[in-house]
This record gives C-alpha cells, structure tokens and sequence, in this order.
C-alpha cells in the first residue's frame, strides 16, 4: 500500500516509477532531520529503493546515517556536493544497484560490491573493471574518457545487458564486440566518436541508441540484429540511406 504524501516526516518524498501502467518500482526519500521516522517505513517493505537528493536535503554534508537503514539492495544518491561514500562498505554484501546522475559523487573502489548488478555513475580515472563485476547486467558511466579511446577495458563484463555511455570522449567503441549479451545500448554526447563498427556484432540487441554523435561513420550499414525493436539516431552525422530499414524484420520504432 502507498504512503499518503500528506504523512510523511518532514520533507520525506515517496516516488513510483511506472512502466506500461504497471509499478516497477517504489523510491523512499528521506529526510536526514527525520531519520528514525524514516526508517519505521523502510521497514514496512513497502519500497524497493532507498534514495537521497539535494530536493529533500539541501546543503547535506554527510549520508552516514544511511547504515540505519541497511541492508539496502537498491540506492539512488542525488547530490550536488561531494560527501564521503565509504559508509557504503558495510552495506557491501546486499548493494545490487547503486545510482547517481548528479553531482562528484561515486564509488572509487568496487571490489567489496561482489553483488553489484547494475551501477550509473561519474567516471573518473580510478574506476577499474575486475572480475569483481563479473555479475554487472546493467553500466552507465558519464564522462567516460580512458586513455585508450575505446572501451577494451570494459570487454570484460560477460553479463553485461544494457550499456549507457554519454557526455564522453570516445574515438572508436572497440571493446563493444565482446559484449555479445548486449540487449540495450545507448552512446551520447560523444563528439569525437567516428568508429562505430563494432555494433554490426551485436546480434542481441533490442535497442540502440545514438545522440549528439556528430562525426560517427557508416551508421547505416552497419545496424543488424534480427531482435533490434527501438532505434534512435538523433543529431548525429546525417545517414547515408534508410534502406537498412528493410532489414530489421522486429523493428517497432525508428526515430531519426
């Protein structure tokens, strides 16, 4: 059962994400001034996610009080200002998803995250793949710029199922053919990406992704895959022809 807004401590937000009118999800909020509150309804099992943001905690300093709620499977951080994650590491043996799109925030050291499924984060230089992540189904990295230029060293996530690169510096997407679970990808924001052969490998694929590409080549030759439903190539470099059309026999969408 939902928690009516009007009665939740303090600034406490509960958010449903939906999908096809079916409830995938359920996020609780919380307020750091009404922690105890807070976790009398995490409690309850109604929620499948745990979340903190700038929205319910302006000016936050610190997340330590979140160990009051573990175990948390599911977390999603909204910050703007830099805080100290390492309270994480006791949480390390149920963190399946751990989420921030906002902010410096992001764990540095994944190795104590073994049942880590699915992470979306700020890339910096010491993020590193091992097969401590060998379980990931699901990557998002911003900002990914490695000195190779490509993502070999992503090559290394056999599970990986859903792929999101953006606001890059990505030359080729050498890497990406090992990949061959891939079932979503999405690269964006990546003005200096041109090599984007790989994906004609990728016979998984239910959806495929491009924006602001502006200097990738061949695009329309190279799409394949036999399950491939959504597609989207919007503001790249213009397409070739649209004949490739004719050769994705489970199309559903095409937006371009």
């Amino acid at each position: 059962m939902k928690s009516d807004q009007a009665s939740l401590p303090g600034r406490t937000r509960v958010v449903d994400s939906v999908f096809e009118f079916e409830l995938q999800g359920r996020t609780l909020y919380v307020d750091a001034e009404h922690v105890p509150q807070c976790v009398e309804l995490w409690r309850t099992g109604q929620y499948t996610q745990l979340g903190i943001s700038d929205h319910e905690n302006p000016g936050l300093k610190s997340i330590d009080f979140i160990e009051a709620f573990f175990p948390v499977a599911d977390f999603h951080l909204m910050l703007f200002d830099k805080v100290d994650l390492s309270v994480l590491g006791g949480n390390a043996e149920w963190l399946k998803h751990f989420f921030t799109n906002a902010g410096p925030n992001a764990i540095d050291d994944l190795s104590p995250f073994t049942k880590l499924e699915s992470l979306g984060q700020p890339w910096s230089r010491k993020f590193r793949v091992d097969e401590s992540l060998g379980r990931l189904k699901g990557l998002a990295l911003g900002g990914f710029s490695p000195a190779s230029c490509d993502i070999t060293e992503l090559s290394v996530l056999p599970a990986l199922e859903k792929l999101s690169l953006y606001f890059n510096k990505l030359q080729s997407l050498k890497g990406l053919e090992t990949m061959q679970g891939l079932r979503e990808l999405f690269v964006g924001f990546a003005p200096k990406l041109e090599c984007i052969d790989p994906i004609c490998e990728l016979n998984e694929l239910r959806e495929l992704r491009f924006e602001h590409c502006k200097n990738v080549r061949g695009f329309a030759d190279l799409v394949r895959g036999e399950h491939l439903l959504n597609l989207m190539y919007m503001k790249c470099s213009p397409l070739d022809h649209v004949r490739f059309v004719s050769r994705l026999c489970s199309l559903q969408r095409f937006v371009f």
